[in-house]
């Protein structure tokens, strides 16, 4: 055989060795390895959201940072000097009202002091002329005594009959002046009396008529400031999520434009991978189907578990990562798979997925049937409208006690203080339960139960269709069950408590405002956790708040102590979503989600609180109906209650637990 075809039949068997060392990897990697995925990376560039100048950057690369810290800061000259200038104009016109208030009740005081004169005269004219008719009285009394002597005497001829006759004259004068005195004494008592009346009423009324136009031009300034604050808050770059800053892109000083990024952050771990399938097994993964997800670098042991939510609608290219040879591209169908809340794999990550073994235990999709109509009697449908809007189960009744947006059917008993009782499965009782100790109560959102057994109710706070922000709509409501009554123990119109106790910086950081809407509640630790629906911050999450100590609130006039507590991604049907009730089980937090403005839908997550940079694990989700309502039953399941509003009946729902 010559040399030439001894080096070419060589050749071929080298690159047949290549070749079937590349199919076996392939086989090994695709077949016996699992599916091959990547770890979804969601890193954030963060920028200003209008152009200026970077004040300060407050992290570097490689820094740790939780969710909402502070990353940099822009330039707030500009508002800083406008916030000042409106902040002495607010200063301007509250002294007006002092002013005005302190010169009314200086007039208010005079006029007193003249009314008073005036009833003193009066009083000692109406003196005089009971004086005068008790004289009239005594003489007439007298003369008719007299008379009766001098008439027996007639009698006997001891006196004269002219004596008798001027007698008689005088008799009859004082009778007719008696006759005519009781309404001059009426119409003294009258005169009196009116000017009693025109004495007690003085100020009422009249002051805050006087203070309502700088009343309201100090209000309409104070909401000046408020969105100055606001925009002075928006200059702030905040982080979104528990990360890590992999790159600072700007120094402090430059002029940076408008959503040009300054800092870019990594999230410590992902609940997301997408994997894919080879073209020829392009069916064989079904949405909720459980799997397990193993790193590349199988030293490290890592693994980690979760559900298939999406699947693909076409064949696509795999990333090159997942490639075998630089010069082989591979395709496949790919499928979205939502990690449990424990997983630990690196954004980016490769990682191999394997689905469940048959007959293994199966995650559930977070495709939630649909719920069912509430049942609810004649004799409650014709008493009182039912929109739930928040839920707690209690041992004793064995019973959801369920509150409502609106009761009453209108006119008197419109927003009758009431809440209701229903059964796991949704039937409501006949009877509501009376909420005794407050005269009204509109937009009940949420209840709570702390471990003693006390009741915490909390309505909105939002302001009304009209614009308007009543009282029976800021209640904080503490209660105890007797019987069959929910008695109030303390109240506070508590939205009116924070607009006037709290700091202009504390009341934009925590998004007191025209927007706010508290809809969900729950006790934790002596605190209150209040979840908004609205309003939702910049980076599109909902927010939650710690209310500690309630109870001072309530009993002594405390000032509220009231700070963030978490900051919450909820996204829902596509939108950022708010919260619309809360429910604590140890460090476990399930949250109900709806849009602040939008189509009724919803979801339902929990969050492991003792995970700082945890993200929240989506449980159900409902495209076309409204979840108000979540709370633990006896039997230990999960119950959603649904606000069917004018579109329909309330609904229940019992929610799964992968």
């Amino acid at each position: 055989m010559r040399r030439g075809a001894r080096g070419w039949i060589s050749a071929a068997v080298w690159a047949f060795a290549a070749l079937a060392a590349v199919v076996l990897w392939m086989r090994a990697s695709v077949v016996g390895g699992g599916l091959p995925a990547v770890v979804d990376a969601q890193a954030h560039q963060l920028g200003p959201i209008e152009a200026g100048r970077l004040a300060a950057v407050l992290v570097a690369p490689g820094d740790e940072v939780s969710p909402g810290q502070v990353l940099a800061r822009m330039d707030t000259t500009d508002i800083d000097a406008e916030l000042e200038v409106q902040k002495a104009l607010l200063t301007e016109y509250l002294a007006e009202v002092e002013a005005t208030a302190v010169t009314y009740a200086e007039e208010s005081r005079d006029r007193r002091l003249s009314v008073a004169a005036d009833l003193a005269k009066v009083r000692a004219a109406l003196a005089e002329v009971r004086g005068q008719q008790a004289a009239r009285e005594a003489e007439i009394g007298a003369l008719k005594h007299q008379l009766q002597r001098l008439d027996s005497a007639m009698q006997n001829r001891l006196t004269l009959v002219d004596k008798v006759g001027e007698m008689q004259a005088r008799q009859q004068s004082l009778a007719n002046e008696s006759r005519h005195a009781p309404a001059a004494l009426r119409a003294w008592a009258d005169l009196a009396s009116q000017v009693e009346r025109t004495m007690s009423e003085l100020g009422e009324g009249d002051l805050a008529k006087r203070l309502g136009p700088f009343r309201a031009r100090a209000e309409t300034q104070s909401r000046r400031v408020q969105q100055l604050l606001e925009l002075r808050e928006r200059r702030n770059i905040r982080s979104p999520v528990h990360g890590r800053v992999t790159v600072v892109l700007r120094a402090a000083g430059d002029a940076v434009p408008t959503a040009d990024p300054i800092i870019r952050v990594v999230p410590l771990g992902s609940q997301r991978l997408t994997a894919y399938l080879p073209e020829e097994q392009a069916r064989g993964v079904t949405v909720g189907m459980a799997v397990e997800a193993v790193v590349r670098d199988r030293t490290s042991g890592m693994a980690a578990t979760g559900v298939v939510e999406r699947l693909g609608p076409e064949i696509v290219l795999l990333p090159m990562q997942l490639w075998l040879t630089p010069d082989q591209p591979r395709y496949g169908r790919p499928f979205h798979v939502r990690l449990h809340g424990d997983a630990q794999l690196l954004p980016g990550e490769v990682a191999f997925v394997h689905p469940q073994a048959a007959g293994g235990a199966q995650a559930a999709s977070t495709a939630v049937p649909g719920p069912a109509a509430v049942v609810v009697p004649d004799a409650l449908r014709t008493r009182t409208r039912l929109e739930p809007s928040g839920a707690v189960w209690v041992p004793s009744l064995e019973r959801l006690l369920v509150v409502s947006d609106d009761t009453g059917l209108g006119g008197d008993d419109e927003h009758t203080p009431m809440v209701f009782t229903a059964s796991a499965d949704g039937r409501f009782d006949e009877q509501p339960l009376p909420l005794s100790g407050v005269e009204s109560v509109s937009d009940l959102e949420a209840v709570t139960r702390s471990k003693d057994g006390t009741f915490y109710l909390v309505t909105s706070q939002s302001r009304s269709s009209k614009g308007k922000r009543p009282e029976k709509r800021q209640w904080l409501l503490r209660a105890r069950l007797e019987g069959r009554e929910l008695r109030v123990t303390g109240k506070v119109a508590l939205f009116e408590r924070l607009a006037r106790d709290l700091t202009d910086e504390a009341k934009s950081d925590l998004g007191i405002g025209p927007d706010l809407d508290i809809e969900g509640a729950t006790w934790r630790d002596g605190d209150l956790l209040l979840g908004l629906k609205a309003p939702i911050d910049r980076n599109g999450r909902a927010v939650i708040w710690r209310l500690a100590e309630v109870d001072a609130l309530l009993d002594g006039g405390k000032a509220p102590v009231v700070t963030r507590f978490r900051e919450v991604s909820l996204p829902t049907e596509g939108a950022p979503g708010g919260v619309s009730d809360l429910y604590l089980e140890g460090d476990r937090l399930f949250l109900l989600s709806t849009l602040p403005e939008g189509p009724a839908c919803g979801a339902a997550w929990r969050l492991d609180l003792s995970k700082p940079g945890a993200s929240p694990e989506r449980l159900g989700r409902w495209p076309d109906v409204k979840p108000e309502a979540l709370a633990r039953a006896g039997d230990g399941r999960l119950v959603v209650l649904f606000d069917g509003g004018d579109d329909g009946p309330s609904r229940v729902a019992h929610l799964p637990e992968p």
